[in-house]
């Protein structure tokens, strides 16, 4: 099992297209609409994306340890104990 301060691997990849001067911002379908060409506005749907994207991957992450450690309430709820011992658990 990976530690939370593992090194994320993979490198997401996505594509978007984008319009300036439009009449509102949005993001649908993957295209980008910003009402100006400023770099600052770009700057920040950057970081919104970059953002999402990171909370993606820490989303995948904690999902995997769930996953990985699902035996131990499994086990408590079956027999009543686990069968790690306190030094085990803390090291999870």
């Amino acid at each position: 099992m990976q530690s939370a301060s593992a090194v994320i691997t993979t490198t997401p990849v996505d594509e978007f297209t984008y319009e300036s001067n439009a009449s509102q911002t949005s993001i649908k379908n993957d295209h980008i609409c910003i009402p100006d060409d400023h770099v600052i506005t770009k700057l920040a749907v950057s970081q919104g994306i970059a953002q999402s994207t990171k909370l993606e991957q820490y989303e995948a992450h904690v999902q995997s340890n769930i996953n990985s450690t699902a035996y131990i309430p499994e086990n408590i709820a079956n027999t009543g104990k686990s069968e790690l011992r306190r030094k085990q658990l803390a090291k999870l």
